[in-house]
């Protein structure tokens, strides 16, 4: 249903559902901590299309449909995909709003804009392309109630926690992004690929300080 020359954007939230359905016999329940919910992306992809763009939800196997009532946001992943499919979507879209999963690799093979949502963990940001924009997930400390720094998790074994049991153990909460977060990432990147988007002199100092945390982390 899309037409020829409509532009389209692909979003993807990770959750269990995939790994369950491809491999019940293990309990992936050590590395939930990665999950997201897909709902908090309908108010990014609502502003798209009200931009002109249809919205393709891409996923395979996915745990329930999301819950919107707008044509131009087609629920794919619910409907059941082809591999050549995923495929041509991922290399044609206009960029690609992905989950910190296995599938944001396939529009980066095709040289395709990228936003990666709820990154974790922050200690491997450096996996990803310099030309991608992403937003990690918080962590906030149970017991001292309050978010860590970034400074915080990259100096800390919590960098580079790969385990759900990890957070718990140290009294960590994993925190998804939020709507709000994801519609901002969003229209930034579309404003990036249109050319309108405007570096503010506190964007660019909080960007160099972000970068100094980075290169100077001991998980770097």
């Amino acid at each position: 249903g899309l037409e020829p020359d409509r532009p389209f954007v692909c979003f993807h939230a990770r959750e269990a559902a995939y790994l369950s359905t491809q491999k019940p016999e293990t309990n992936w329940d050590y590395h939930s901590f990665r999950n997201a919910d897909v709902n908090n992306y309908i108010p990014a992809v609502e502003n798209l299309v009200d931009k002109g763009y249809v919205a393709v939800r891409m996923g395979r196997f996915v745990s329930e449909g999301i819950k919107v009532n707008n044509p131009k946001i087609i629920d794919y992943a619910a409907k059941g995909g082809t591999d050549f499919l995923d495929m041509y979507l991922s290399a044609h879209c206009r960029f690609f709003i992905a989950g910190s999963d296995g599938l944001a690799e396939l529009p980066t093979i095709f040289r395709r804009p990228v936003i990666w949502i709820d990154f974790i963990p922050l200690g491997v940001v450096n996996l990803v392309a310099k030309d991608q924009l992403f937003i990690p997930k918080k962590l906030w400390s149970i017991k001292e109630g309050r978010l860590l720094t970034f400074g915080d998790i990259l100096n800390t074994e919590a960098g580079l926690f790969a385990r759900t049991a990890n957070y718990q153990g140290a009294g960590i909460r994993v925190v998804n992004n939020s709507p709000d977060e994801i519609l901002d990432v969003a229209m930034e990147m579309e404003a990036r690929l249109n050319g309108t988007w405007v570096v503010s002199q506190e964007d660019k100092e909080l960007q160099d300080k972000f970068l100094t945390i980075i290169n100077n982390s001991k998980t770097k």
